[in-house]
């Protein structure tokens, strides 16, 4: 849809105060769990409104931020970000 490089999908809990993101390495699929305010993605949890970042700032977390950090690929550094809450 916008021609990127990589997507990232992160669910949260808001009760619990956690994002859970799920990143498939390989077949498996595999669950982290962090806090409800880190990185980018955090912000963008509590403000409920999208964000786009066109250069990455010191609140940018590879670990929530990066889809490519699980799978330890620092060769391919991200520059820009589109953050976008969905609701259901």
């Amino acid at each position: 849809m916008f021609n990127c490089e990589r997507a990232n999908l992160v669910l949260v809990h808001r009760l619990k105060r956690y994002l859970y993101r799920i990143v498939k390495k390989g077949t498996e699929d595999c669950l982290s769990q962090h806090p409800l305010a880190k990185g980018i993605t955090g912000s963008v949890v509590l403000s409920s409104k999208p964000r786009l970042t066109n250069e990455i700032d010191k609140q940018f977390d590879r670990e929530i931020d990066d889809p490519l950090a699980e799978i330890g690929d620092g060769a391919h550094q991200a520059y820009s970000l589109l953050s976008v809450p969905v609701f259901t």
